[in-house]
């Protein structure tokens, strides 16, 4: 009965985070078109404002998709090829402003200048992200935050995420990982609400992936997480013959659609947009039409 339970309150999140999705597209897109064509600084500011905390939002939501997908055992690995060097890095310094603003210098290491790799790379962007937000978030001003990666075997990676923040009590660390869980530290406040859903996710993620993750801390001197994955052989994809011969294509839907516009450019590239939402059709209309040939269909 407990485990129907948890099933069921599986299921409730799961659905009530799909439907947080469409609002949140549509509070996003039009402030990001507004932040493009808003010159004024006071706007500007407030319009990052509200689009930094709607971001953040829509990143809980897909967090909470990402959990209920993987206690269903329905989440997908799907590697691809990439230069992990490349893009721990890109990713890393994408939090340069932030940190800049927090007063916290960001350090990268790596024992290689380049490496290729064969994981599923938007899961490993988003272990990434997860752990150093929370270094900047959880560090003080003035404070230090070291990302290295390492590979000491030919099929082994390991990321170290360093910071000389607030710390986690010796008392919280068994339970870190686990699912909403939100720790306390002595005589410190945490500076930002934590969902307590990131660190779970990252866990799972990385066991998804054959890999572990190991947390060392000590309050008020720091925390080092360390990830270890194992690299199975980069797999190189060529097109062979076969898939250059035409395929013939299935046999003609009957959708039934209507014309977003009466511009008959036929040098324009026609587009299908099936949405049964009439605000998210709408905007995804505003978006596309004026570079493509658009047709509606509600489902």
């Amino acid at each position: 009965r407990l485990q129907e339970l948890d099933q069921l309150k599986s299921r409730f999140f799961a659905n009530i985070s799909h439907e947080f999705r469409t609002p949140l597209t549509l509070i996003l897109g039009p402030l990001q078109q507004l932040l493009a064509i808003t010159n004024q600084p006071k706007e500007r500011q407030q319009l990052k404002t509200a689009a930094t905390y709607a971001q953040r939002l829509l990143g809980m939501v897909n967090q909470i998709l990402d959990l209920g997908q993987l206690e269903a055992g329905k989440l997908e690995l799907n590697p691809v090829a990439f230069d992990i060097v490349e893009l721990a890095k890109a990713i890393y310094y994408s939090f340069q402003s932030i940190a800049e603003q927090q007063d916290i210098q960001l350090e990268f290491e790596s024992s290689k200048e380049s490496r290729k790799i064969y994981l599923d790379k938007g899961k490993l962007e988003q272990v990434l992200i997860n752990l150093i937000d929370n270094a900047i978030k959880y560090n003080r001003p003035g404070g230090q935050v070291t990302l290295q990666l390492q590979f000491p075997k030919k099929d082994q990676l390991t990321i170290q995420l360093r910071d000389t923040g607030i710390g986690i009590p010796a008392a919280s660390l068994p339970y870190i990982f686990q699912f909403y869980y939100r720790g306390h530290t002595n005589g410190h406040t945490r500076p930002q609400a934590s969902s307590g859903l990131g660190l779970t996710l990252t866990k799972e993620l990385i066991e998804l992936q054959n890999g572990q993750i190991k947390v060392e801390s000590q309050e008020g001197v720091g925390t080092t997480f360390t990830v270890n994955l194992p690299l199975p052989p980069v797999v190189q994809k060529e097109l062979s013959e076969h898939l250059l011969k035409p395929v013939p294509l299935p046999q003609p839907i009957n959708w039934e659609t209507t014309p977003a516009d009466t511009n008959k450019d036929e040098s324009k590239t026609s587009i299908l947009i099936v949405e049964d939402h009439q605000d998210l059709q709408r905007y995804l209309q505003s978006c596309l039409q004026p570079t493509y040939k658009l047709w509606l269909a509600e489902d």
